[in-house]
This record gives structure tokens, C-alpha cells and sequence, in this order.
């Protein structure tokens, strides 16, 4: 078998090491280093990393995988090797920053140098000692100060590696985005090494549901790779998205945002309101488009630019959305006429694709937000482990001649090749009970 080295540690066939890899040091001279857990199966197989905390104030993410740390037995792991990582940015952790002390982004330094800025020989440290020591990258992230996101994944689905474990973490929602080249992800898969990342919640807090969303999706993970026993979870329904958009204010002002994440929303739909401290002047802000609602600004309060909700689009999986959440065709607003004449009434869309003016005569919201977790209970498909064979084989190939850059795959087409939705502006019903599970293919 081939020897699985982290940091200073070999980690021999079915043992569990505790190992610190060292960061930087201190204002005192005295050593920071990053604290992993390695289980080793008897088994060969994949490697899989999972991290958290590439930013420090990024917290459910390190739950996760603490919890992660506590439950898997290596007894229990049926092949291949599990690299725990919960805290990547330890200066900032202790410092409860977004920010490593020089006050850049450790997301933004790969690959980095070992004589670069101390962000780079950070994320040099770990993509050697981490990354390129395994075959997928999970890397879990919250949103960003003031900022919360539903639970979803993103990963560059071209690439047949990352879209099964994309697919198999069993997300309600999954965004295809290509990975920036400074970050983790995009080191990782420049590197070879298939990498997805998962949002959930916000920064600063230990959100008990996004923390078991994360989890569920791990498990998923590892049972689609066959390395725990079972099969992977399977959402009731999902959308794979490719389109995604910024609303932002147009003036600053008191800011009343009227979605949340997981709601469906139609173009032309009030995404928020700006009103001023002084008098009765105020802006609404409508969707530019129909699409669901993947992330809102939390803080009360804008100036012109900011923003404040992050918006994917759907196109031909909406009909199969509402359908999935039993809205009736009645129930949708309005036809494109009705839409475009609120937008006209509004003054059009707005630059960086914010819609709407003062006066703009959007709709009231109907019927209560659905929580955007659907239930991760049902059995997974087949088809999500159809795969299972070929991929091993390819594992196997990069195990035994390095790393190559994966089974590449034509995109997604359209904006959806499964669709369903966390959340819905119809008549006040349960997600939870949509049956049956909903899937469909765009061309």
C-alpha cells in the first residue's frame, strides 16, 4: 500500500494519528501549529480531506468536523483514509477574525510560497501537507460577516469526480462555479485533486441545523466512495444551477429586507425596501429575474452597491420546483406582462441587476417561506453510485502514477439537471412533506 505521510506523521493501515503540522509562530517566538486527525483504513482507497475555518470566523464548519472526529471509528472506515482538518486559519481563529494579523484573506493566498507574506507560506504549508495527500476536498464554509446562506454546494461540475460528490452530499441546492485559482478549491483542483465546497448559515455562530446539514452531506460523501457502510441520502428534491446574480441597493438608507434564503421569488417580486431616516421617500427593489433566494445581507442598513441578496436563477426546472412544492399554476404571479410592467413602473432594472425604483408597484409576499432543509432520509439512487467502478479505477490509476486532472465531463446544461427547492413563496406548505422525490433533466 502506499504511504499516507501528514505533516511529520506516516499513518500506517488502520491506525488513527493525532498530528500538528506547524503553522507560523507567535509575537513570542513559540510555535502555532494546526491540529489534524488521521483514520487510515485497512482497505486502500480514496483519501478524503475535510477542512474548516480558511476563515476563522467561519465556526459550523469546525463542529462538523469535531463531531466527525468523535463518531468514525477507524474499525468502522471500510477503505481508503479520512483527514479531519477543523480549523485551517488558526491565527485567526484565536484572534475571531475573518482575517489572518497581516489582515489578508487566507482564501485568496494558494498556492502560495514558502518565502511569500505569512497568508502565503500558510496556505503553501497546507495545500503541501494536506491537500495534495488526498483524492477529494470537502471544504466547509459559513457566509461572510452579516451575510447568511442557505446550505448548498458549489463545485466545477465538468469534472465526473467532483459532480458525483456533489450529487452523492445530497444538498438541495448545487451551484456550478468554477473555482477561483487563489482559493483552496482551485488549488486543489489545479492540483488534480477533485474539490467541493459547502455553505451553510453564517459566520460567528454554532447553528445546530447547519451543522447537521454539513454532517448528513459528509457522511453522504463517504458512503458514496464506499469507504462507510451504507448508502448516501438523497434529498427529496434538488437543482443544479449554473446562473447566479447579485441584487444590490441602488441608495443607501434603512434597509428592510423582505426574502430569506430558500425562498422562491419571481421577477418583479419586492426583494427589499430602502427607506430613509427622514421623511417618506423610499426605494423598492425587485427581482431582475425568477429564481430562488441563496443568500441575504443580515445588517438593517445599505449604502449604494451593497449586496444585499444573492439570487440563482431558474428557468426550465422552475414548472418541476413548484410542482415539487405543490404550488398550483395559479399560484405563480404573473404572466411576463404583468412582471415587465412592474419593473417599467419601478424604472427598470438597476445596475449590478437590481430591479426597481421609488413607487414600483411590486406584490405583497404570499404564504410562509418553506425551510430550505429537506429531509435527508431517503435512500439514495443507483444512479448516484453507477459510477463506483470507473472511478475506482481511476483512483487507483492516479494512486499508482501521480495525479491526473480527472474525468473530465461536458457541463451541466441549462440551469438545472435536477431541480427542487429549499424554499417556496406558495400557500404556507411543508417541504418536508413533498412526495414523491422530484428529479428532472434540462437538455
Amino acid at each position: 500500500m502506499k504511504t499516507l505521510k501528514i505533516g511529520r506523521a506516516i499513518v500506517k493501515p488502520g491506525q488513527r494519528r493525532r498530528v500538528e503540522i506547524p503553522l507560523t509562530e507567535t509575537y513570542l517566538g513559540t510555535g502555532l501549529a494546526m491540529p489534524v486527525t488521521v483514520l487510515r483504513a485497512l482497505r486502500p482507497g480514496p483519501v478524503v480531506l475535510v477542512t474548516a475555518a480558511v476563515h476563522g470566523d467561519e465556526l459550523n464548519g469546525i463542529e462538523v468536523v469535531r463531531e466527525l472526529d468523535e463518531e468514525v471509528r477507524v474499525e468502522a472506515l471500510r477503505r481508503g483514509a479520512l483527514v479531519l482538518a477543523p480549523i485551517l486559519n488558526v491565527p485567526a481563529f484565536l484572534a475571531g477574525s475573518r482575517y489572518l494579523p497581516d489582515r489578508r484573506d487566507l482564501n485568496r493566498s494558494f498556492p502560495g510560497s514558502r518565502h511569500g507574506s505569512l497568508a502565503s507560506r500558510i496556505a503553501n504549508r497546507i495545500l503541501r501537507s494536506l491537500v495534495l495527500k488526498a483524492d477529494y476536498v470537502i471544504d466547509l464554509h459559513t457566509a461572510s460577516t452579516e451575510r447568511t446562506n442557505l446550505p448548498h454546494v458549489r463545485g466545477d461540475l465538468r469534472d465526473a469526480r467532483v459532480r458525483r460528490v456533489a450529487r452523492a452530499f445530497g444538498s438541495e441546492v448545487v451551484v456550478h462555479k468554477p473555482a477561483s485559482r487563489r482559493t483552496l478549491r482551485g488549488a486543489a483542483m489545479k492540483a488534480g485533486v477533485a474539490a467541493i465546497l459547502f455553505e451553510a448559515g453564517e459566520a460567528n455562530l454554532f447553528q445546530r441545523d447547519m451543522v447537521q446539514r454539513g454532517l448528513n452531506g459528509v457522511r453522504n460523501v463517504l458512503r458514496a466512495l464506499r469507504m462507510l457502510e451504507g448508502k448516501p441520502a438523497r434529498p427529496q428534491y434538488r437543482v443544479i444551477v449554473k446562473r447566479a446574480m447579485w441584487v444590490r441597493a441602488r441608495k443607501g438608507g434603512i434597509l428592510d429586507i423582505r426574502v430569506r434564503p430558500g425562498d422562491v421569488v419571481y421577477r418583479g417580486d419586492t426583494i427589499a425596501i430602502t427607506t430613509f431616516p427622514f421623511g417618506h421617500e423610499r426605494d423598492v427593489i425587485q427581482a431582475p429575474a425568477t429564481g430562488m433566494v441563496l443568500g441575504v445581507h443580515r445588517l438593517p442598513l445599505a449604502n449604494p452597491g451593497n449586496a444585499i441578496c444573492h439570487l440563482v436563477r431558474l428557468a426550465k426546472t422552475l414548472k418541476t420546483v413548484e410542482r415539487a412544492l405543490g404550488m398550483a399554476e395559479t399560484e405563480a404571479p404573473a404572466t411576463e406582462a404583468v412582471a415587465a410592467a412592474a419593473a417599467a413602473a419601478a424604472g427598470g432594472p438597476g445596475e449590478g441587476g437590481a430591479a426597481g425604483g421609488a413607487g414600483g408597484g411590486s406584490k405583497e409576499e404570499a404564504g410562509a417561506t418553506a425551510a430550505a432543509a429537506a429531509g435527508a432520509g431517503a435512500q439514495a439512487r443507483g444512479e448516484d453510485e453507477a459510477a463506483t467502478a470507473g472511478e475506482d479505477g481511476a483512483e487507483a490509476g492516479r494512486t499508482a502514477g501521480g495525479r491526473g486532472a480527472g474525468g473530465a465531463a461536458p457541463g451541466p446544461g441549462g440551469d438545472g439537471a435536477d431541480a427542487g427547492v429549499g424554499g417556496s413563496r406558495g400557500p404556507g406548505r411543508d417541504p418536508h412533506s413533498a412526495s414523491p422525490r422530484t428529479d428532472a433533466t434540462d437538455a
